[in-house]
């Protein structure tokens, strides 16, 4: 009886020991389809066997999405993989700008290299926010040539994008090279920053900027313009099929002292219907 259940026993912790082995193979198969699942058509890189959402756009400029913990790093980026990759590539030389308004860490994880420039996802951030980041990141990369920006917003494509192809910019680069450029690296149907407001801020970006003549790498000089208010006088609609009605809200960006972050605040709402051609208003004289 004694060998029996010796022999029994044995077998029961080979198969204990098979069973887990299986699930932990199910489960690691399971998060990278996940993961896979969330990043959708952005780049992936596979370093010191972790598959992570995140691309060098240059050699010194790192896009990714957010960074991780607890029950959301089963679908985004492992935090702790993340810092694991981060301090085996460029221990020391690397800098991360978050920016996120809806989900934050703690910057330890990164010994404290960690910059906020906050604004909505889907939407843009007002031009002095731009030209902080820019300044920002120039001064980190200029003061070592091993230094790195590593740059994510929540799913590291349009916020990151934005800010991304508006440092290229900064440095010389046409605006619509630089969102080509990122479009190129960071996803693999060329679909990078896709928001109309966001590309169009790049462009504005652009056209604020002055170069010197004749410098190597120079620093541009920035024309922001002044702020003013304007009058919203039309909506054009181009698709109005099976609409009777549209709710119309103008919000604008209110700046809190000590802040970057600046929230959106709603100034007007109105509400349009559909009227038939017999109450049309003639406008002809």
């Amino acid at each position: 009886m004694g060998l029996k259940f010796s022999k029994k026993e044995s077998k029961t912790s080979e198969d204990l020991g098979l069973s887990f082995m299986q699930s932990q193979l199910v489960n690691c198969l399971w998060r990278n389809y996940l993961r896979n699942l969330v990043s959708k058509q952005r780049r992936r890189m596979l370093v010191a066997g972790y598959d992570l959402d995140m691309t060098y756009i240059t050699d010194r400029v790192l896009a990714m999405s957010f960074p991780a913990e607890r029950v959301r790093a089963m679908y985004r980026n492992p935090m702790w993989q993340v810092k694991s990759v981060l301090d085996m590539r460029h221990q020391g030389y690397y800098k991360v700008y978050n920016l996120c308004i809806e989900e934050d860490y703690d910057e330890s994880h990164f010994h404290g290299r960690v910059e906020r420039y906050p604004f909505d996802d889907n939407h843009v951030p007002p031009l002095a926010m731009i030209k902080e980041f820019c300044e920002d990141v120039h001064s980190w990369l200029s003061s070592d040539p091993k230094n790195i920006a590593v740059v994510h917003c929540m799913a590291g494509k349009g916020r990151t994008g934005l800010m991304v192809s508006s440092y290229l910019v900064y440095t010389g680069m046409p605006a619509e090279k630089a969102l080509q450029v990122y479009a190129e690296r960071r996803t693999t149907n060329n679909e990078g920053v896709s928001i109309a407001s966001q590309r169009r801020y790049v462009a504005y970006w652009e056209k604020v900027l002055s170069f010197a003549q004749g410098a190597d790498h120079p620093s541009p000089y920035v024309y922001l313009p002044k702020p003013c208010s304007r009058e919203l006088q039309h909506i054009r609609l181009y698709d109005t099929v099976n609409i009777d009605q549209i709710f119309v809200v103008v919000s604008e960006l209110q700046p809190i002292p000590g802040q970057r972050y600046c929230p959106p605040t709603e100034v007007a709402k109105s509400c349009c219907r559909r009227i038939g051609t017999d109450q049309e208003r003639c406008n002809k004289p």
